[in-house]
């Protein structure tokens, strides 16, 4: 097995970064500006993880915690827009 050279990991984080940048673009530019009625797991995150309450039977800890912090810590718009750019990210981090 061959060796990974300097240039070979500086060419691997630039790839992941262009993806990155990449799909978090499309999120962002696709992003609903406040809440949004056509599905009803939007409205069960945007209306629980303010409150720190229970969207659904497993609950997603992780993600109410992070995005009550995120929710806090960004100033932009309200509190629907925040969470819809918290779960972007998420998705282009994931991506």
């Amino acid at each position: 097995m061959r060796a990974f050279t300097i240039s070979q990991s500086r060419r691997d984080h630039f790839i992941a970064a262009a993806i990155f940048l990449f799909t978090f673009t499309i999120y962002l530019r696709t992003l609903a500006p406040s809440v949004v009625f056509l599905f009803d797991d939007t409205l069960d995150f945007q209306y629980s993880i303010p409150r720190l309450g229970i969207a659904h039977q497993t609950g997603y800890p992780l993600y109410t915690l992070l995005g009550k912090i995120f929710t806090a810590l960004v100033p932009l718009n309200d509190a629907a827009f925040r969470l819809n750019l918290f779960s972007a990210l998420c998705a282009a981090f994931a991506a």
